[in-house]
């Protein structure tokens, strides 16, 4: 049983059909000695709770290795539930930068399964608005969204930073891009962070590839088996 916090609303924004289910969590940082942060950490404790309830899902970690930090949020997360959770459930977004990257890489990797999927994101309020614009803009609408969101008290320069991002993505991307170009190729192109201009370290596009290319091949093998 997993004792973490469980402090939560959920909210539907779509009715439950029989396909591949994916539980996501969007994580959100990690300290500097591997240690979860205090958000990322609930957020991966309601995934797993979410699982319990839904043992035919399938979970996705997904965070990349901000800051300069050897191993990624979503590394850190699966080493946190590894004895938790049998790994040939457990599925890696471990390229992103941010939220748009998450979303972006998510439909990258989920192509493999090109029936479409049930989505549920995990997530926390502050973070649900900006998250929920995003994900709908990149995903088709063979993808049925929800989004299980954790409500913490939050302070106005949280909520008006993320606006403010909210306002950076739409300047930069559009749907209609995003639907019918490569997203990959084009979050590698618009945003500076995956062309070398992340502010910790210098990531180019070949990185995010190789990385990308590492998770796909986990994706194969626990899809395939």
């Amino acid at each position: 049983m997993w004792l973490g916090p469980k402090r939560f609303l959920l909210f539907e924004l779509s009715q439950p059909f029989k396909m591949t289910e994916y539980i996501i969590v969007l994580g959100h940082e990690i300290e500097p000695n591997a240690v979860l942060s205090s958000q990322s950490e609930s957020r991966l404790a309601a995934g797993i709770d979410l699982l319990e309830q839904r043992p035919q899902a399938k979970l996705i970690l997904s965070g990349g290795k901000i800051k300069g930090y050897s191993q990624s949020i979503a590394s850190v997360m699966r080493s946190r539930v590894g004895k938790i959770v049998s790994l040939s459930k457990i599925l890696l977004e471990s390229a992103s930068l941010d939220t748009i990257g998450q979303m972006v890489f998510l439909k990258h990797l989920l192509c493999i399964d090109s029936k479409g999927a049930r989505l549920t994101f995990v997530t926390h309020g502050w973070h649900s608005f900006k998250s929920a614009l995003m994900a709908h803009s990149v995903f088709e609408t063979k993808y049925a969204i929800d989004f299980h969101v954790i409500e913490p008290l939050v302070g106005r320069n949280i909520a008006d930073t993320e606006v403010d991002k909210v306002y950076q993505f739409c300047q930069t991307f559009t749907p209609k891009e995003l639907q019918v170009l490569d997203p990959v190729s084009l979050l590698l192109e618009k945003h500076p962070w995956y062309r070398g201009g992340y502010p910790h370290e210098s990531l180019l596009p070949s990185y995010f590839w190789d990385v990308l290319e590492r998770d796909k091949t986990l994706w194969r093998e626990l899809c395939d088996s």
